[in-house]
């Protein structure tokens, strides 16, 4: 298409960006990502943009996926809430000072356009606990209602993964309270807290519960934990 002198538009950039991310080819993404900037797309839309970054963000060129989210507002286009999601988990693979800076700035544009979508907070939660930010998590958690699995395993991994057991325990017992059912990612997230704790009673009741269902006795990970846990304490 190039070599015959014809200039992408905003449907061809899109196209090749997702074919190349299917690939895996981070030189070929590099070429495309370049070719964008010195070429430009004529009447880039969100969509395209959109395409670019989610590219870039699987190839974990988590700078150049910034550096589009940048471009992308200097072009006054309203990046998507699945924008707002790759570029908070950008944020949180870099080092704690630009993450926190850049990711503060990522949560605050997502308050004034009103995004409150579920998986938006649910990414902007896991990116404050991966930056050791877990309260800043919590009040995310704390001042949205609809909670999916999703985000309560986001919050009590966020005090899990921070050293802070004692969060992750009380998160769990709310969890449980409000009629919500653990999954694997749940209980191997919250043993961790019962070995460190040496919560021997509070781990033989999760093991009790996870008997009880054979998708969470059958999970490696559930297993992992428990062998852990009983290691322990």
């Amino acid at each position: 298409m190039t070599a015959a002198g014809i200039q992408p538009d905003n449907f061809a950039f899109p196209v090749v960006a997702k074919a190349i991310t299917g690939l895996q080819d981070l030189n070929a993404g590099k070429q495309i990502h370049g070719s964008v900037i010195k070429l430009g797309i004529p009447q880039k839309d969100q969509v395209s943009w959109n395409s670019m970054i989610n590219a870039l963000f699987r190839f974990e060129e988590w700078e150049l996926a910034l550096e589009g989210f940048r471009a992308m507002q200097l072009e006054r286009i309203e990046p998507s809430s699945f924008t707002l999601v790759s570029v908070a988990l950008a944020c949180s693979n870099l080092n704690k000072r630009d993450g926190l800076n850049l990711g503060k700035q990522v949560h605050g544009y997502s308050l004034r356009v009103g995004d409150n979508k579920t998986f938006t907070n649910n990414a902007l939660m896991a990116m404050y606990a991966k930056l050791g930010r877990v309260y800043d998590s919590k009040a995310i958690f704390e001042l949205f209602a609809n909670r999916d699995m999703v985000s309560w395993n986001t919050i009590i991994s966020s005090f899990s993964q921070n050293d802070q057991f004692y969060g992750a325990l009380t998160f769990f017992q709310l969890m449980v309270f409000e009629g919500n059912k653990p999954d694997g990612v749940t209980m191997a997230s919250v043993l961790p807290a019962c070995s460190h704790l040496e919560l021997l009673d509070i781990g033989k009741e999760i093991h009790a519960y996870a008997l009880r269902n054979d998708d969470l006795i059958g999970n490696s990970f559930v297993g992992s934990a428990l062998v852990d846990m009983y290691c322990n304490c």
